[in-house]
């Protein structure tokens, strides 16, 4: 009699380190699926920031906005969408945006929340502005918090050129 009482506590002694091993698991799974959410934010922001901007630029082109329209502007665009896409995005102000767009003898830039002090090209930027590249220059470099951003504008006239930076504590999305 005392033999099935011993296979009988082991039986329940097994059950019960499995379903304690069933319950950690669960419990690491769903802190490995939590992640952090600002990354994956971020990543889906960059891919949305390429799609929609791909998109207005096509709508650009096909009702006549150019450079040299002065009613239908193709910056005046890009910029009041950026304008209107990052208040929509980060209604609480928490994300740091630097957008560079337009010609190369037409570049622009954006900047918005930004906490420090940002330099493009090596001058000191505002809200907006002109960047402007001497002959045979098509660097542009964004310094941020000590950090050097580098993209090439194209050479070319007949394209755009849209970079840009968004950062969200220590998450970073650069596109250039």
């Amino acid at each position: 009699m005392s033999m099935i009482k011993n296979k009988r506590g082991q039986f329940y002694l097994i059950g019960a380190v499995l379903i304690i091993f069933v319950i950690v698991e669960f419990m690491a799974i769903q802190n490995y699926a939590r992640g952090d959410e600002r990354k994956a934010r971020i990543y889906e922001i960059k891919q949305e920031l390429k799609e929609e901007t791909a998109a207005i630029y096509n709508y650009g082109i096909v009702n006549g906005y150019s450079d040299q329209n002065v009613n239908n502007n193709f910056n005046d665009l890009i910029e009041d969408w950026l304008k209107s896409y990052t208040n929509y995005k980060d209604k609480n102000g928490k994300i740091e945006w630097i957008f560079v767009y337009g010609k190369r003898d037409n570049l622009k830039y954006l900047v918005k929340n930004i906490g420090g002090e940002v330099r493009i090209n090596n001058a000191d930027v505002v809200e907006t502005g002109d960047i402007v590249l001497q002959e045979g220059e098509s660097k542009i470099e964004i310094m941020k918090d000590g950090r050097e951003y580098e993209f090439e504008a194209d050479e070319s006239q007949e394209r755009e050129n849209f970079f840009f930076v968004i950062k969200q504590g220590d998450y970073l999305a650069i596109q250039g």
